[in-house]
């Protein structure tokens, strides 16, 4: 709240502060060291215009931006050079966000926050994030979301349809040894 008093002390008025629609909670040491509340919309990045500035080199000068609606949360990349991660997942467009989403931009880790986080609340780390030689960014996919998992289930995939087709290969072969040792001698 702030209350307004003019210089003669006759003019008051009272403006109320806006109550925060979410919060971004800062982690460090897997503790939440910051809490910064979000109206509508913060924008992150290394650059001072930013709302978040965040001193981490792998955070571009205008990384992203966190925009809260009414009833819907949007994390969106501003094609940063090291990407916005969601719960440990590259993300490659606008994704919703849900309470207590883990969002890491570079280095720097935030949580996502409906309510009011405490201070120095702890939080239990996830499985480290994948290096950036574990992420395989598909740009003909539609999918907003490709992890390394995925990865390995096509390589999988093509390993499987390429042994298939050499047993194919070879059952033709074959065929066609049998065929022509028939024609060769019997006709």
């Amino acid at each position: 709240m702030v209350r307004y008093i003019a210089e003669d002390g006759e003019d008051a008025q009272t403006f109320y502060e806006q109550k925060p629609k979410a919060y971004l909670a800062l982690v460090v040491n897997n503790r939440i060291n910051k809490v910064i509340p979000i109206h509508d919309a913060v924008e992150v990045g290394r650059d001072k215009a930013n709302t978040i500035v965040v001193s981490d080199q792998k955070v571009s000068r205008n990384h992203a931006n966190v925009t809260v609606y009414d009833e819907t949360a949007l994390v969106t990349d501003h094609g940063s050079a090291n990407g916005t991660y969601v719960n440990n997942l590259y993300i490659k467009q606008s994704t919703r966000l849900q309470d207590e989403d883990k969002i890491r931009f570079g280095d720097t880790l935030f949580i996502f926050m409906i309510s009011e986080p405490e201070l120095n609340k702890l939080i239990t780390p996830d499985a480290p994030a994948p290096s950036d030689e574990q992420v395989r960014h598909d740009d003909r996919a539609n999918s907003s979301i490709v992890s390394f998992s995925n990865a390995q289930n096509f390589s999988i995939v093509w390993i499987a349809l390429g042994c298939i087709a050499l047993i194919i290969v070879t059952l033709i072969a074959v065929l066609a040894f049998l065929l022509g040792g028939l024609f060769a001698g019997g006709f």
